[in-house]
């Protein structure tokens, strides 16, 4: 773990939900994952447009064949082990999802199915570190 840690901002592009396939909805946000800068289209007018730079950028609606597709294994190793590296070095770290109702969430923190998010797999872990202790050295103050 780095020895400065400060805050990092992270985008994620969840998959189309059923409701947006069949109404044949088409993405608005583009990304461009080396710059990771993220450009929001005007439907209503494709020159009115915005960019945004960010320290990472999780396209997940790309098909999960394309070598660019983020999978909630790509957001764990980003993120999700950093926290856990912090708190077993006694840090405090934080990390919430922020969005609108259906912006994805849940798919990022929590996951569906196979598909585990941030927050079993973390729960996993710290379960899994604390029994390979065995020995009593893992606590909680």
């Amino acid at each position: 773990m780095s020895s400065s840690i400060s805050v990092k901002v992270a985008i994620r592009m969840r998959p189309f939900n059923k409701n947006e396939e069949a109404e044949d909805a088409r993405a608005i946000i583009d990304m461009n994952l080396p710059h990771k800068q993220v450009t929001i289209r005007n439907p209503a007018n494709e020159d009115d447009s915005k960019s945004f730079t960010y320290d990472f950028l999780y396209n997940s609606l790309l098909s999960p064949d394309d070598p660019d597709y983020a999978s909630q294994d790509t957001v764990w190793n980003d993120l999700g082990k950093e926290l856990l590296e912090a708190a077993w070095a006694g840090y405090n770290y934080s990390l919430f999802a922020y969005g609108q109702t259906g912006s994805g969430k849940s798919h990022s923190m929590v996951g569906f199915g196979s598909e585990r998010g941030v927050i079993p797999r973390a729960c996993e872990a710290i379960f899994a570190k604390i029994n390979n202790k065995g020995n009593g050295d893992a606590k909680v103050d």
